[in-house]
Formats: C-alpha cells, sequence, structure tokens
C-alpha cells in the first residue's frame, strides 16, 4: 500500500476516499482471502498522512488495522517506510535549517552513515540528528 494521504480533520471530501477504500476495497480483500492467496507480510510505501500530524494518524491507524484483520495478517508482519508526507515540518524546523547548512559540503555517504548512527562529520552535533529524527 502506498500514498494514503490522511488528512484528519482537514478532510473535505471524505466520500472521495471511502468511494476507492471503502466498500470495494474491502470487497477486493476479501476475495484475496477467499481465493486462497496466502498474504505473508503487509508494507505501506510512503505517505500515510499528508501534514505528518498526529490528527492523520488515528484514521490511518483504524484503516491499517481493519486492513490487516481482514487479510488475517497480524502487526508484527506489517511494516512501513516513511515517505515525505508523513514529516511534521515545523517539528524542530530550525533545527533543519542549521542541519541543512551545516551539512552542506559533506559528502552524502558520510551523512547518510551519520544519520544511521555513524561517525559525526566535522561540524555538526548529535543532537541535531535526534531533534531532526523527531520530525
Amino acid at each position: 500500500m502506498s500514498d494514503l494521504h490522511v488528512r484528519g480533520p482537514r478532510e473535505t471530501e471524505a466520500w472521495r476516499r471511502r468511494r476507492v477504500l471503502g466498500e470495494a476495497w474491502e470487497r477486493n480483500l476479501d476475495d484475496l482471502v477467499k481465493d486462497g492467496i496466502p498474504i505473508d507480510l503487509v508494507c505501506f510505501t510512503g505517505d500515510v498522512a499528508d501534514h505528518g500530524t498526529s490528527e492523520e494518524y488515528r484514521p490511518a491507524t483504524e484503516f491499517v488495522e481493519a486492513t490487516l484483520g481482514r487479510l488475517h495478517v497480524p502487526k508484527e508482519r506489517f511494516f512501513v517506510v516513511a515517505g515525505n508526507h508523513d514529516i511534521h515540518r515545523r517539528t524542530n524546523q530550525a533545527a533543519w535549517k542549521k542541519l541543512r547548512s551545516l551539512l552542506f559540503d559533506v559528502p552524502a555517504i558520510e551523512r547518510s552513515r551519520w544519520l544511521q548512527g555513524g561517525k559525526t562529520p566535522r561540524g555538526v552535533r548529535d543532537k541535531h540528528r535526534e531533534q531532526v529524527l523527531e520530525r
């Protein structure tokens, strides 16, 4: 699954979402189960939310839990890769701007390794990483 873009209380046209992800979606899932197609895991590859706010994740969680239940897939077999819309950009905005300027000249591979917990690039502090990852 991908690109749900739940807008929480900002959802103005819920009927559009229900048209695609309502009864027709549920029937498709039920047909997969009825056909005996084994579902071992479910992956969500980004953009569960639209602006990364907690209000968006409540309905998204309900949708995912209902989908997993219909497919008889336990939560332990549900995997998520965050997308760009899953980031709450107002959280630690100053830290993000500071980090961008500090890492401008750092090679991409060094940035990636540091974000994974590797060696801290010169002039950067680990607290910057932690603040940005809160987003």
